[in-house]
C-alpha cells in the first residue's frame, strides 16, 4: 500500500505506474501560476497527476495534466474538457471535489482536486481477500449515496469498478465522506447530449472497463445512470466473492459474458461461501440484462441493503485497513442502518433524468482488428480499426448486412409439426440476424406465466398459443430497420412489444417505430402491442395506433409522451387492456377520454402523476373490473386517491403494489363489499389481517 497512487482520489484512471516517455514536470516547476510540483502521483492512458502545492491557499492539491502527445487529437481534448464539466459541477462528500480547471502555458489541460489519502477498494480486496457483509454494508451505502447525487445532477459516471472507489484514511467506515468515487474521466452530462457527446463518440469507441460494464455498455447501446447501477452490481459481487460476475479469456469475451450469461451464484463464486438470501436478491436484481429490470435508482439498493447487511443491530469491530491511519475503529450498524435508510428515503423521491444518448464500438465483426489500450490488467479502451488503422463505422457496416440477409428470404411464416400434446409452431429465420424474441406470455398483466423466451435466428420451435413478437432496440438491430418486419406472416402474432431508448436523433426513432407499426396494421391477429421507451414518440406513433384494427390491449411504459395527444385518440374507446406508467407529466387528460368506456376492463397506472378527481370519472366505465395502483417512486398513497377507487363500483380486483397501507387506507378498500379480491404487495404490516372482512381476499405477490 506504499504507491502514492494509492493515496490520491485523482490518479487518472485509478492506477498508477511507469510515467511513460512523456518528459513529466519536475518537482519545484511552477504550473499555471499559482501550482507547485510536489511530486507525482501516477499516470494513466490519458493523463499524469501530480502532488502540488496551490501557493495561494498553502494548500496541498492533485494536479490532473493531459499527456502533450493527445493534444493534437480534438475529440480527446473535447472528452477531457467535458471531463471537467461534469466534475466541477459535483460537490459531494462521496465525490473527489474539483476546484480549478484550465489550461497551462502550453496549452495542456488540467484538473486541480482534492488530495485524498486512502487505500482504494480494489488494493485492499488484494491484499485481505473478499469482505465480509459486516464491512460491505457501510461501504456501499456510502456508494450508493455519493453516485445517487452524481445521477440526480444529470452526471453517469460509466466507469465504476474496485480501483474507483478510495477508502479515506482516518475516516470510519460508514461515516460521512469514508468513501470517495474516483475519475469521472468518461463522465457524460445530460444536457450535453444534443450534439457535443455525439459528436464526440462517432470514432467507434466503448469507454469502460469490461469487468464491470453494462450489457447495453457492451454493446453500444444508449447508456444512462442504470449502467451505473449494474456496474455497482458488479462492485458488490466482487467486494462479496473475490472475483467478477464474469471473467472471459479477452475484454471482447467478457463483454460477451455480461450480454449472453446468466449471473453467477454467490456462494458458487466464493467456492462455498454462505450468505443471507437477501443479498443474493439484491445482486441478481442489480445485473438484471435490461435496464428495465434493474432497480431504478441506488436509494432502493442502499434500502435493501441496510436490511440484510444488519444482523441484529450489533456494534461491529471493521477488520483493520492496512495503510488507514484509524483502522480497526469501531462503528454501529445501527447508526449505519438508518443512515442508509435516510438514503433511500431522500434518493427515492428525486427524479432521475435518463442520459446518454451516443452510440458505442459493438464488437460483432471476428475479422476486424481491435485496439485495445490498456488501463489496468484485464481492462482497456476498445477501437475497431481497418487494415489501413481507420476507424470502421461498424454500426452501419453491421445495419447494412443486416438488410441484406433479409432481402434474401421470403415471407416468414410457421408451420406445424407434431400433434397432441407434442404439437409445435415452426419458424425459420436468417441464422445470423434476429429480428427479435417469440414468447408465449399473455396479457401484459400476466408476464409472469410466461413459458420461454427464443430468439428469432435459424430454426425456432415454440408451442402453438398466441404469440409475442419483442424487439429490444438495443439488443435487435430490425428496429432501426422497419422494413425487415414486411417479411413477417399476417397470422403469426397476436402481441408487439417494442423497447427503445433514447437515441441520438429521436425524430428518426419515432419514424421507425412508425413505420413498424403501420406495417403491423396488416397483421390480422395482433391484438396487444407495448411501447417501453425513452425516446419521444411523437403524434405519428399515436396515429399509427388507430390504425390497427384489432388492438385490444396497450402498454405505454417509460415514455415521453405527451399524454394530452393520448388523450385524444380514437383508440382509447376500443380498448379492454391499458398499462400507462412513468408518465412525466400527470394523465388525467387520458384518464377523462377513458370515462364513460363500455370496453375497458383492465387498467394499470404505475409511477404516474395521477389526481384523484380524475379517477373518480373512471366509474362511468361499467366493465372495469381490474385495477393496478403503484405509487410515483414508490412513495405512500394519498387517502384521497383510495377514496376515488372507493368510487369505481364496477371493480372486481384491485392490486396496490409496492407500498404499505396503514390500518384506515385498508379500511377504506374494505368497506367496499363488491370487492373480492384486494392484493397488497407488500402485505400491511402493524395490521390485524384477521379482522379484515373475510369475503375480502388480500394476498401477496
Amino acid at each position: 500500500m506504499a504507491d502514492l497512487s494509492e493515496k490520491t482520489a485523482a490518479a487518472a484512471d485509478g492506477q498508477s505506474g511507469n510515467i511513460g516517455d512523456s518528459a513529466p514536470f519536475p518537482p519545484g516547476q511552477m504550473l499555471a501560476g499559482k501550482y507547485k510540483i510536489v511530486s507525482i502521483l501516477g499516470k494513466g492512458g490519458m493523463a499524469t497527476v501530480y502532488r502540488v502545492q496551490q501557493v495561494f491557499l498553502n494548500k496541498e492539491m492533485a494536479l490532473k495534466v493531459l499527456d502533450s502527445r493527445k493534444i493534437s487529437d480534438d475529440v480527446r481534448m473535447r472528452r477531457f474538457q467535458l471531463e471537467a464539466k461534469a466534475a466541477h459541477s459535483l460537490n459531494h462528500p462521496n465525490l473527489v471535489k474539483v476546484h480549478d480547471f484550465g489550461l497551462l502555458d502550453n496549452e495542456q489541460p488540467y484538473l486541480a482536486m482534492d488530495l485524498v489519502e486512502g487505500a482504494t477498494l480494489a488494493n485492499y480486496i488484494k491484499e485481505h481477500g473478499p469482505l465480509g457483509v459486516d464491512m460491505v454494508g457501510p461501504i456501499f451505502a456510502q456508494l450508493c449515496f455519493g453516485l445517487s447525487y452524481a445521477h440526480e445532477q444529470s452526471v453517469v459516471h460509466r466507469d465504476i469498478k474496485p480501483s474507483n472507489i478510495m477508502l479515506v484514511t482516518g475516516v470510519p467506515l460508514g461515516s460521512e465522506g469514508s468513501i470517495k468515487i474516483l475519475d469521472f474521466g468518461i463522465a457524460k452530462i445530460a444536457g450535453d447530449e444534443g450534439g457535443e457527446i455525439q459528436a464526440l463518440t462517432r470514432t467507434g469507441e466503448v469507454c469502460g472497463s469490461p469487468f464491470y460494464m453494462s450489457p447495453e455498455q457492451c454493446s453500444g447501446d444508449a447508456l444512462d445512470h442504470r449502467g451505473d447501477i449494474y456496474s455497482v452490481g458488479c462492485v458488490l459481487f466482487e467486494t462479496l466473492t473475490g472475483t467478477p460476475p464474469f471473467v472471459g479469456q479477452n475484454a471482447l469475451r467478457t463483454m460477451l459474458l455480461h450480454q449472453t450469461e446468466l449471473v453467477p451464484q454467490l456462494k458458487e463464486a466464493s467456492l462455498g461461501k454462505e450468505f443471507p438470501h437477501g443479498l443474493q436478491q439484491i445482486v441478481d436484481k442489480m445485473l438484471r440484462k435490461s435496464p428495465f429490470e434493474r432497480y431504478q435508482n441506488l436509494g432502493m439498493v442502499a434500502h435493501d441493503l441496510a436490511g440484510v447487511c444488519n444482523p441484529g443491530q450489533a456494534t461491529i469491530k471493521l477488520k483493520p485497513l492496512t495503510g488507514l491511519a484509524g483502522g480497526g475503529k469501531f462503528i454501529s450498524m445501527r447508526s449505519w442502518h438508518f443512515y442508509g435508510l435516510l438514503v433511500a428515503i431522500v434518493l427515492s423521491t428525486a427524479t432521475v433524468t435518463a442520459i446518454v444518448t451516443a452510440q458505442y464500438c459493438r464488437a460483432w465483426l471476428p475479422t476486424q482488428a481491435v485496439s485495445i489500450t490498456a488501463k489496468s490488467a484485464g481492462e482497456g479502451t476498445q477501437q475497431l480499426l481497418n487494415s489501413e488503422g481507420e476507424a470502421i463505422d461498424e454500426h452501419k457496416q453491421k445495419i447494412k448486412a443486416y438488410k441484406e440477409a433479409f432481402a434474401k428470404v421470403g415471407t416468414i411464416t410457421s408451420t406445424i409439426v407434431g400433434t397432441g400434446a407434442k404439437k409445435q409452431r415452426q419458424f425459420v429465420f436468417p441464422k445470423d440476424y434476429a429480428i427479435g424474441s417469440i414468447s408465449s406470455r399473455r396479457a401484459f398483466t400476466q408476464r409472469e406465466v410466461s413459458d420461454k423466451t427464443i430468439e428469432c435466428k435459424g430454426t425456432v420451435l415454440i408451442p402453438d398459443v398466441p404469440l409475442t413478437l419483442d424487439v429490444d432496440g438495443r439488443n435487435h438491430d430490425s428496429l432501426e430497420v422497419p422494413s425487415v418486419f414486411k417479411k413477417i406472416g399476417a397470422k403469426e402474432f397476436s402481441s408487439l412489444c417494442l423497447t427503445t431508448s433514447d437515441a441520438p436523433l429521436e425524430s428518426t426513432l419515432s419514424d421507425d417505430v412508425t413505420q413498424i407499426l403501420t406495417i403491423a396494421c396488416d397483421w390480422s391477429n395482433l391484438q396487444s402491442v407495448s411501447l417501453n421507451s425513452d425516446a419521444v414518440l411523437d403524434k405519428s406513433v399515436c396515429a399509427a395506433l388507430n390504425k390497427l384494427r384489432h388492438l385490444r390491449a396497450l402498454e405505454l411504459s417509460t415514455t415521453k409522451m405527451d399524454p394530452a395527444e393520448v388523450a385524444r385518440q380514437p383508440l382509447l374507446g376500443r380498448l379492454d387492456h391499458l398499462r400507462l406508467c412513468w408518465f412525466r407529466h400527470p394523465i388525467d387528460d387520458i384518464l377523462r377520454s377513458l370515462s364513460g368506456s363500455a370496453n375497458l376492463q383492465v387498467l394499470v397506472l404505475e409511477d404516474d402523476i395521477i389526481s384523484p378527481e380524475a379517477l373518480a370519472l373512471l366509474r362511468r366505465c361499467p366493465h372495469l373490473e381490474y385495477l393496478q395502483l403503484r405509487p410515483r417512486e414508490y412513495t405512500t398513497l394519498d387517502d384521497r386517491l383510495l377514496k376515488a377507487v372507493a368510487q369505481l363500483k364496477s371493480l372486481r380486483h384491485v392490486y396496490i403494489k409496492e407500498t404499505r397501507l396503514t390500518q384506515t387506507q385498508l379500511a377504506i378498500l374494505t368497506q367496499c363489499h363488491w370487492l373480492t379480491e384486494i392484493k397488497l404487495d407488500p402485505t400491511p404490516t402493524n395490521i390485524a389481517l384477521q379482522t379484515v372482512d373475510p369475503r375480502i381476499k388480500i394476498s401477496q405477490k
